[in-house]
């Protein structure tokens, strides 16, 4: 019987980190575009 708390499955390179007591995933090209934006901020 399937867990009815059970997430679908997600494709891709993913990166987890605990923040604050909880467990956080993002896909590891959000976490780039993300350094990309940031990056392009602090150069101007």
């Amino acid at each position: 019987m399937a867990d009815p708390d059970a997430r679908e499955p997600i494709e891709g390179k993913l990166a987890f980190a605990v923040k604050r007591g909880k467990l956080l995933m993002t896909h590891i090209d959000t976490v780039h575009a993300e350094l990309r934006e940031v990056q392009g901020e602090a150069a101007e």
